[in-house]
């Protein structure tokens, strides 16, 4: 009896120790996945907080990028009327332009035939010319967009419409044969499409501005910096109607913008409504868009003075 009573108590004392055991490992197993769920959780803290300051970030930094987008919006002001000077000179960088264009010089010829432009904008010749080079160097959209600039000047040139309708349908192939790109999301794309438009408008290269502007738009719809753009383009190439309806856009997405008013301001001005042209003027020194620009207050306020009652 006593060696049995020994060999009970030696067998509890084993299963004590082996349920203490288990309690033991089953503790530590406790300890280690608090410790597991801890590290993760601590891990998508550390990974939220980093995306949200990613986020931050980014959003400091388009929200720099579109205060210096603003600061570079540019409204062309309208060209001059030629006069007989100007047209003489016109017709002198015509005929280089054709010299260039017969060697095949095609950068040449595009040169000569801008600096007639820049003398005489509405000169039919000159705006043909330019666009059959933009056709032979496979810049079919602007090609589009120049004999566009044609028939608004002569709309029964047979020439023009044409070389617009071929124009059209070789932009058309380019488009469905260039590969998609997927290296950008379309807002950060459409605003880098932006700001080449605006290098262009500041080389006075206004249609390939618009080819630019047009595909910014087409991939952000609301975009009201690239409606100015447009619009200042438009008013480079003396299309005053076009302009205006680029900048009444531009002030439907975004009505606290200054930009808009000036280049309002300067497109009636070039179809010669002095009264609509002073009353954009107007608004333009009343807004308090964080567009506006020291020099153009100084500009629009002379041409209120200028433009009298």
């Amino acid at each position: 009896e006593k060696a049995a009573a020994e060999a009970r108590a030696k067998a509890e004392r084993a299963a004590a120790e082996r349920a203490a055991a288990e309690a033991r490992a089953k503790a530590e197993r406790a300890a280690a996945e608090r410790a597991a769920a801890e590290a993760r959780a601590r891990t998508e803290r550390e990974a939220a907080e980093a995306r949200a300051k990613a986020e931050r970030e980014a959003a400091a930094k388009a929200a720099a990028e579109k205060a210096a987008a603003v600061r570079e919006v540019k409204i062309a002001a309208p060209p001059p009327a030629a006069g007989n000077a100007e047209m003489a000179e016109a017709s002198k960088a015509i005929a280089r332009g054709d010299v260039a264009l017969g060697a095949k010089n095609f950068a040449g010829a595009e040169k000569h035939y801008r600096e007639a432009l820049q003398k005489h904008p509405t000169s039919v010749e000159a705006n043909y010319k330019l666009g059959l080079v933009f056709g032979m160097t496979n810049r079919f959209e602007s090609a589009v967009q120049q004999f566009e600039q044609v028939l608004r000047i002569d709309p029964h040139n047979a020439g023009a419409r044409a070389n617009l309708d071929r124009a059209r349908k070789k932009a058309i192939e380019l488009r469905a044969a260039r590969p998609a790109s997927n290296d950008l999301p379309p807002e950060i794309a459409a605003q880098q499409l932006y700001k080449d438009a605006v290098k262009l408008i500041t080389q006075r290269q206004y249609r390939e501005a618009i080819v630019k502007l047009d595909e910014s738009l087409r991939l952000k719809h609301d975009f009201a910096l690239a409606y100015v753009a447009r619009g200042s383009s438009y008013v480079g190439i003396a299309d005053y109607r076009r302009a205006i309806a680029e900048y009444q856009k531009a002030l439907t997405f975004d009505a606290s913008l200054a930009a808009p008013h000036y280049g309002l301001a300067e497109a009636y001005r070039g179809l010669g409504d002095t009264a609509r042209a002073k009353e954009h003027y107007q608004k333009y020194m009343a807004s308090s868009g964080r567009d506006k620009d020291p020099n153009l207050t100084k500009a629009a306020q002379a041409w209120i003075a200028k433009l009298g009652a």
